[in-house]
């Protein structure tokens, strides 16, 4: 199980809302992580680990592995100079995986496009054994993302799933998990609400605390635990902001620790049953 810079996005900051008075920095976010006694942190495109130098991330890698916290890098784009430079950050924090998500105006120029600049990097990734994950969002429905992993064919590229960025592209999870389950190397998970407005013309959907939502969970991570035994699960949130920055970041630690005791209980009781021959 891991964090993420977007489980504590308020407390980075979000754009075009009050920004904290003392931002998460990066030994911020290893400190929460330390603190919440888990040991995988996602640095993602919220905190872009490329605008710093590498004298500093070396100091920050080097301080990650003293506190016995492995650290996965993520970016957005697909261009060969992004993924090149994230891959360089990969093995500066000694991560496993780079995980990054196709910008809309990437798929505008088509899928080749996008093929094409994977195609680029792909071998060095291969060739440092590192895994370049791409993440669903609503801009590219799944059809398009598998033809983009069919088309490069390489077993160093792979599904980062999000449980929830799809409901964008009335893509629901159950159909996600079955299209894309050999490609899956990692889980993002977080829970939503939907809500018919007031009127009945329409929804709204909203985050919503692990358990408390329309996402069956139980269903994923079992159907997931079926076939896969080395899925890192990443703990992401959409948490609403809440009037003030004041009680929103209040709202964001509850949920954090709620969400991290609520999976805690699913996986263990997941656990148990695989244990006790239960067929899953």
């Amino acid at each position: 199980i891991g964090l993420s810079s977007w489980t504590f996005a308020w407390s980075i900051g979000v754009p075009g809302y009050p920004k904290p008075k003392k931002p998460l920095d990066f030994e911020g976010l290893l400190r929460r992580t330390k603190e919440l006694n888990v040991h995988l942190l996602q640095v993602a495109d919220n905190f872009p680990l490329d605008a710093f130098e590498k004298r500093k991330l070396e100091a920050w890698a080097s301080k990650a592995r003293k506190s016995g916290i492995e650290i996965e890098v993520g970016t957005s784009g697909t261009s060969s100079r992004i993924l090149s430079n994230y891959l360089e950050l990969a093995r500066i924090f000694n991560s496993r995986i780079v995980r990054t998500t196709i910008r809309a105006e990437e798929i505008d120029k088509g899928i080749e496009f996008v093929t094409q600049n994977i195609n680029s990097v792909i071998r060095e990734f291969e060739k440092e054994e590192i895994f370049l994950l791409i993440e669903n969002y609503e801009q590219i429905r799944s059809d398009q993302l598998l033809k983009i992993l069919d088309s490069v064919g390489s077993s160093y590229l792979g599904v980062c799933l999000d449980t929830t960025n799809s409901i964008g592209a009335v893509e629901p999870i159950e159909e996600l998990v079955r299209k894309f389950l050999p490609y899956i190397m990692e889980l993002h998970l977080k829970d939503y609400r939907v809500y018919r407005l007031d009127h009945k013309f329409g929804f709204i959907i909203t985050g919503a605390p692990l358990g408390e939502g329309n996402l069956n969970l139980d269903w994923v991570l079992r159907t997931l635990a079926s076939v896969k035994n080395d899925i890192h699960i990443i703990l992401e949130q959409w948490v609403p902001f809440s009037g003030s920055l004041e009680e929103t970041l209040q709202l964001e630690a509850e949920w954090i620790w709620k969400n991290l005791t609520y999976l805690m209980e699913k996986l263990k009781s997941l656990s148990n049953l695989q244990d006790e021959g239960v067929k899953m």
